[in-house]
């Protein structure tokens, strides 16, 4: 009883909650970047400088939606094609504008085909974390006639090579924490290969990067330079130069390198961001370079064992998930994905349309030449003992009614309201309140005050929960599943400390609920719903009174009456 008026106190307060909701909802609009240019403010850029970037809209799936991005380098140099940077940004669908995401920017490998990059964009997007990646200077069409031969044509535009990579990521970084739904203090780094070892090094630059998830990286630049097959041209250019230049590229290495980054990198591990997984037979990126790089970071790795730099593809699921796990961690706790999404939303549709369901049997009167049906078995497990019946129950119009059933401790039972009110009782005996008849009296004038008040309540409260099943999450979670058949279930589990309670509807392919389970404070049971028709052709004779021999015509005061009396003891059971 108190729980059923307490909600009825408290209704028009959720009613105005739900309105702010939707009001909140508006405000919160959902992100929709589109094609076009985009300006970054002075104050907001690593370097002081104002620029703009631009984006076209290249695809979108079920999870997020891929854009080109372009965006000036923050260093000219006489390639004028160098001085472009163009990338790709992966944007998940439905993000809030309440700049409370997580983002990564994604740094490639050294042999520039992107197919790992966009692997890495379009896993972390379809978790909810944008991701942005970049070709770095010469690679791709910035590289011109001359491609990546360009970078080492001489060893100053090799040294300004890697300056315009660290200054480039750090414009990256700009350009994704600006974004309306991304936080700035959750941007992080990850790559793998070159791009494990240049997050790395960017975690010394760029002091906004919050994470970093390294795949195959070390430190060391000059060992893995001057050792690895893959780099051996590199290391031919190297071993070319007179030995002050050649020392002078070394000094630069040491420069960016990880192992010189240690303060950067430390912080991150103290505060549990960072994240090394390395290839245990490496033979590019050795396995001491790596050992090395955890040393300065503070780190551990996670090795995969019997694998190489290569045959590290057999790992990827593995490192697939670790790496949305590691970013998953800055997404906030309401997050959900684009199916999850349409699932509760089916899920609220269901609750909504069970709900004004069980309104119009309750309280709502069917369409002219129409009526409502629910017939249903039900049995209750008590501390005690199980009660068990079953009820038949038909709504028509100008309120005519019929409730037949077996009902427990009061047996098998019949009334109704068709011309007059009736009741059937025991040995065919039937009541018809014939005698004194007035239009428009019913049996609700004479139910006590205070239960009539509790039917009225509980009423009132469903027909909120029907007009705004959103409201309902503030008492419960609400889930869905699929029937092999077809049909759906839906999930209700009680989120109040002290109310321990779950109710699970069963759904026919077609959403009719045919099933009910509930478990709720010590209290168990299952409600089959064998009929559940709402507007269905009125059966006109169902309303009226059974044929028997034994038929008596009384006063309709006391028909009301009796059938009052009924009712009392069924909204008693309920206190």
């Amino acid at each position: 009883m108190f729980q059923l008026v307490r909600v009825r106190l408290f209704l028009p307060r959720q009613l105005r909650q739900g309105v702010l909701l939707l009001l909140i909802i508006a405000l919160n609009a959902r992100a929709q970047l589109l094609s076009g240019d985009y300006q970054i403010p002075t104050e907001q850029s690593f370097d002081g400088r104002g620029f703009s970037y631009s984006l076209q809209h290249l695809e979108s799936c079920d999870t997020h939606s891929t854009f080109a991005i372009t965006f000036p380098s923050p260093i000219t140099t006489a390639v004028a094609s160098n001085n472009s940077v163009p990338g790709e940004l992966y944007v998940p669908k439905g993000l809030p504008n309440t700049r409370q995401y997580p983002a990564a920017v994604v740094i490639h490998i050294l042999h520039g085909n992107f197919e790992l990059e966009r692997a890495i964009c379009q896993t972390l997007a379809s978790k909810g974390i944008t991701a942005m990646f970049f070709k770095l200077p010469y690679y791709g069409e910035r590289g011109g006639q001359n491609g990546r031969r360009e970078m080492t044509s001489d060893p100053q535009r090799f040294i300004d090579t890697l300056t315009q990579a660290t200054a480039d990521t750090r414009r990256s970084v700009d350009i994704i924490s600006s974004l309306p739904f991304i936080s700035p203090k959750k941007v992080g780094v990850t790559g793998g290969s070159l791009g494990a070892i240049m997050s790395a090094s960017i975690c010394g630059f760029e002091p906004r990067i919050n994470r970093a998830f390294l795949i195959l990286g070390g430190g060391n630049l000059r060992k893995i330079i001057m050792n690895a097959h893959e780099t051996r041209h590199l290391k031919a250019f190297i071993d070319r130069l007179p030995e002050a230049e050649r020392e002078a590229v070394f000094a630069k290495l040491l420069e960016i390198d990880p192992l010189a980054q240690g303060p950067a990198l430390q912080r991150l591990n103290r505060q549990g961001k960072i994240k090394m997984i390395c290839a245990a037979e490496d033979e590019v990126v050795f396995p001491d370079c790596s050992r090395e790089l955890a040393a300065v970071a503070g780190c551990d790795i996670t090795w995969l064992p019997g694998l190489g730099h290569y045959t590290v593809a057999a790992a990827m699921p593995q490192i697939m998930d670790e790496l949305v796990r590691f970013f998953s961690a800055d997404r906030p706790a309401s997050w959900r994905s684009p199916a999850e999404i349409t699932a509760q939303n089916n899920a609220m549709r269901l609750t909504g349309s069970f709900l004004q369901g069980a309104l119009s049997l309750l309280n709502s009167s069917p369409m002219p030449g129409s009526m409502h049906r629910c017939q249903l078995d039900f049995s209750i497990n008590l501390p005690t003992n199980t009660l068990k019946g079953s009820i038949d129950y038909c709504r028509g119009s100008g309120g005519r009614y019929r409730i037949a059933g077996t009902i427990p401790q009061l047996g098998l039972a019949q009334i109704g309201q068709g011309e007059y009110p009736w009741l059937a009782g025991a040995n065919n005996s039937v009541f018809v309140g014939t005698i004194d008849a007035q239009a428009g009296r019913g049996c609700t004038q004479y139910i006590t005050p205070r239960l009539f008040l509790q039917w009225q309540v509980g009423v009132g409260a469903l027909a909120g929960a029907a007009m705004a099943p959103d409201l309902l999450k503030q008492f419960c979670t609400i889930s869905n599943s699929s029937a092999p058949d077809g049909g759906a279930s839906l999930i209700m589990s009680s989120t109040h400390d002290q109310v321990q309670a779950e109710v699970t509807l069963g759904f026919a392919p077609d959403e009719t609920p045919r099933e009910m389970l509930f478990n709720a404070m010590g209290y168990s049971g299952t409600i089959t719903i064998k009929e559940w028709l709402i507007n269905t052709p009125e059966q006109a004779e169902i309303f009226a009174p059974p044929a028997s021999d034994n038929t008596t015509n009384v006063r309709q005061e006391d028909v009301l009456r009796m059938i009052a009396a009924l009712m009392e003891r069924l909204l008693e059971e309920t206190e």
